[in-house]
């Protein structure tokens, strides 16, 4: 299975438009194998495979687990569907990607083990949150990946019983976010994400008002200082593009706060007026300029 799979893969990366076109025909006949996906991790995992192959292995499980991997995705065709164990190995391989040390594949895996999640997570993958939150610690690639699973993963959708996975999640996000180690892409990607948990709380403040009563406040405190921080910090005097992102992203995250919890915004909204009425003056010279 492993070489047809490897064949096919090579034959879509062909010039020849008639090669390319045979190669995606035989994948598709290949995906209807519930081997199909432990084989094309094989091969995106395979350091001796070509970039190109490995890239394309992990693309083409991406587009798998949308179609085979559960009856409840919106994307579903018919066919097999893998047994637990199949899937296991699969999650497992697909999961190592994210320590990768090419960007593509970890990329890439991210939003594959995010989609995973939505079918899996808690039931068949109960470790993947605790896996995750462990990625936070590693390198800056792979803090990078891990959160760009978050960033997929964590969403409206989540149930109430994940309210407290999500309060675990929070503080290694301000962790992130308040470091100077860790560049401004990935400060961005680590507010994002805390934005989506602030979406959730929201939902659920009204359900779970003991468990928000008790947590939110706190949270603010910390968060808000860092978010008033990172907007007051002064903008040079060329390449302001990363500064104006991570800037943009935080004033997102005070909107949502705003709006989806304002009943815990009172203590701090002189300090957000003040922060926001000073960029806003900072910015209209540089404005009037640019328009």
């Amino acid at each position: 299975m492993e070489q047809h799979v490897f064949e096919a893969l090579q034959g879509t990366l062909s010039a020849d438009d008639t090669v390319r076109q045979n190669s995606e025909q035989a994948l598709k006949r290949l995906e209807l194998d519930t081997g199909f996906p432990l084989a094309a991790a094989n091969i995106a995992l395979a350091d001796e495979a070509g970039l190109a192959e490995r890239q394309a292995a992990i693309v083409q499980i991406r587009g798998y687990v949308s179609r085979h991997w559960s009856i409840g995705s919106a994307k579903y065709e018919p066919g097999p569907i893998p047994d637990q164990q199949a899937k296991a190995q699969v999650r497992e391989k697909v999961f190592l990607l994210l320590t990768s040390a090419n960007r593509k594949l970890r990329m890439v895996a991210a939003a594959v083990v995010a989609n995973m999640a939505v079918y899996d997570w808690p039931d068949e993958w109960p470790q993947l949150f605790s896996q995750l939150v462990e990625l936070l610690h590693g390198s800056h690639d792979q803090v990078q990946a891990a959160l760009s699973v978050f960033g997929e993963w964590v969403n409206s959708d989540m149930s109430e019983q994940q309210l407290d996975q999500i309060g675990v999640l929070i503080p290694e996000l301000r962790r992130i976010f308040g470091s100077s180690d860790y560049n401004s892409d990935t400060h961005v990607l680590a507010v994002r994400v805390f934005t989506d948990c602030i979406d959730i709380i929201a939902i659920m403040s009204d359900t779970r008002r003991e468990f928000v009563d008790a947590h939110v406040p706190p949270i603010l405190r910390e968060w808000i200082d860092h978010i008033l921080h990172a907007i007051r910090q002064p903008l040079a005097s060329s390449n302001n593009g990363p500064a104006i992102l991570l800037k943009t992203e935080c004033v997102k995250a005070l909107v949502k706060i705003v709006i989806g919890i304002p009943r815990y915004i009172g203590p701090h909204s002189p300090a957000i007026l003040e922060a926001l009425w000073s960029q806003l003056q900072e910015l209209q010279e540089p404005y009037l300029h640019a328009f």
